[in-house]
């Protein structure tokens, strides 16, 4: 039966369920009789315990059966939809209140250990004081703020909401920036005359008067998955563009002891090999951004960049109609916090393994650390002294399972499952159709059928999930008596949003579009930190430059050309 007609439009809660129980519970059958605690939950429809349940996937008799218990339960546990009987928003501000808590304890002990009324183990201790020193050698000098790279990133600020979010509104909008960064404020606005040119008040023509207006940060609280939210800082316009600067700069620094955090597959061919060999261990952390206490960033980090992050984060926040001064020293929607955390927790684990003897590689993106199994011990230790807490449900250092950086191993055989994340759409059903077709599964052709026949195009596999991949694709030979040599086939696309009017900032767009283009491609950790712009005026529109907003319009098909037959 054809559940949808339209590759956008989301379908209702419940027929999302009907079919995704459907799935899953052919995946429970396939388990066997190890399915049949999932496929009872199931057909209950009881979602709480579904989302709760723990899996011991070395107990398991082979990676297809596992890799079936991980399928039925992924349709559910990351549907953001899904109602499990709790107030998600609330128990994402519990857990905010909580990591704060944990944050204040963390800065209290440490400055105790400063004035020497209290003492950490001796381990701990010599694992703090050595990973001190590596972090001054990945950094090095503090550089100049002319040194720096000043790009806006597609997220929302104080001064911009997240729908209107792109950078000539950033450019147009109110420059706005904490109360903390004003001491840096004039010689960082005297690296973007032509920022400052927009903004001017002043009536003299050597110099600009630039009106910035002092904000607390924002809470915001996001879906994350079935079971909770998450919080998300929103911050003050200039705060944004210095932070992500500075998180492009120790993203670079980190190079230099082999972590590109433009590429996760350092860590993905490390998780395997640990579930080959057992001797790697893959750990990941509750809450790590929430959980990175002032205290222990002013402890580990050079003093000069410690005062330049205290500039530009923001320590103070408005949440449930107060304002709240922080004891963590940044969270998400910081620039730098990605970068940061990467380090810190790089540090701690080197450390921990060099005090240890653990000869094998460590490797850190985030919070997805990989070690060697003689380490974690001592990591534990100098985790619990620091304020961090260990998430056991996603961290492996025995038997033959291990999971980072979206690649989950059972004795090397990758088992990740599909994760519906929202209601269904045309475009899950594709992306769903083309996961099962990648790993040779007939329930694609169930998936196909349950698409309206006038959804329905193909394509060859490489270009996205805007087609569904089949083996023989409907390429058509283009343009034959003109000399061309390739093919097309139709995809669906999504249709960009941009905003209508002339705005203020579109005066200086050219040359912040050339300044983008000036810097080669690279990542941090995601789309807010990139150091390369896909944002360009060309195209402009009876003068209003295209530059895309967040969301889309809808979709359309269009035609792809390729030289592959």
């Amino acid at each position: 039966m054809a559940i949808t007609a339209s590759f956008d439009k989301e379908l209702g809660l419940q027929e999302s369920l009907t079919f995704c129980k459907n799935l899953a519970l052919v995946h429970c059958h396939r388990a066997g009789i190890y399915g049949l605690p999932i496929r009872k939950l199931i057909i209950a429809e009881d979602w709480a315990s579904l989302c709760a349940l723990e899996v011991d996937y070395a107990a398991l008799p082979d990676a297809f059966v596992a890799a079936n218990i991980r399928q039925a339960l992924g349709f559910f546990t990351k549907l953001e939809t899904l109602d499990v009987g709790v107030d998600k928003v609330k128990v994402a501000k519990k857990s905010f209140y909580e990591s704060e808590g944990i944050c204040l304890r963390t800065n209290i002990i440490l400055d105790m250990v400063s004035e020497g009324s209290f003492s950490f183990p001796k381990d701990v201790e010599r694992v703090l004081k050595s990973a001190e020193r590596k972090i001054d050698r990945v950094l090095g000098p503090v550089p100049n703020l002319e040194k720096l790279d000043y790009l806006f990133g597609p997220g929302a600020t104080t001064s911009v909401r997240k729908i209107n979010a792109c950078s000539r509104t950033k450019l147009s909008s109110v420059p706005s920036c904490s109360r903390n960064m004003v001491p840096l404020l004039s010689r960082f606005l005297e690296e973007v005359p032509a920022y400052c040119s927009i903004h001017d008040s002043g009536t003299k023509e050597e110099s600009f008067l630039v009106n910035v207006e002092i904000h607390n940060g924002r809470i915001a609280f996001v879906p994350k998955n079935a079971k909770t939210y998450r919080s998300v800082m929103t911050e003050p316009t200039l705060n944004a563009l210095v932070q992500s600067a500075v998180g492009r700069f120790v993203t670079d620094r980190l190079l230099r002891v082999g972590l590109d955090l433009t590429d996760q597959s350092r860590n993905q061919r490390l998780a395997r090999e640990g579930s080959l060999t057992g001797a790697l261990a893959t750990l990941d952390l509750s809450g790590a951004s929430d959980s990175i206490a002032s205290g222990l960033v002013a402890r580990l980090l050079p003093y000069e960049w410690y005062a330049l992050l205290s500039l530009c984060r923001t320590p103070v926040v408005d949440i449930d109609g107060k304002s709240l001064a922080l004891h963590k020293f940044s969270s998400m929607g910081n620039g730098f916090t990605f970068p940061l955390q990467t380090l810190i927790f790089w540090a701690l684990a080197k450390a921990s393994s060099e005090l240890s003897g653990a000869d094998e590689p460590v490797c850190v993106y985030g919070d997805d650390i990989i070690l060697g199994v003689k380490a974690v011990p001592t990591f534990r230790s100098v985790l619990l002294c620091t304020g961090f807490k260990l998430n056991t449900e996603k961290s492996f250092w025995s038997g033959p399972f291990r999971e980072s950086c979206g690649k989950d191993y059972l004795k090397g055989i990758d088992i990740r499952p599909f994760y519906v994340k929202r209601q269904l759409t045309g475009e899950v059903l594709f992306s769903l159709h083309n996961f099962y077709y990648r790993n040779y599964d007939p329930l694609a052709t169930l998936v196909e059928k349950a698409l309206d026949p006038s959804l329905r195009i193909y394509g060859p596999d490489g270009y996205g999930d805007g087609t569904l991949l089949c083996n023989n694709p409907p390429l058509k030979p283009h343009k034959r008596g003109l000399g061309y040599g390739g093919y097309t086939f139709e995809t669906y696309t999504t249709i960009p949003r941009y905003h209508v009017k002339v705005l203020p900032g579109d005066a200086v767009l050219p040359s912040y579009s050339s300044y983008v283009r000036s810097f080669a491609p690279s990542g941090v950790g995601g789309a807010a930190n990139t150091r390369h712009s896909n944002e360009s005026c060309d195209g402009a529109d009876d003068g209003v430059p295209m530059i895309p907003l967040p969301g889309s319009e809808g979709v359309r098909r269009i035609k792809i050309y390729t030289l592959s037959p």
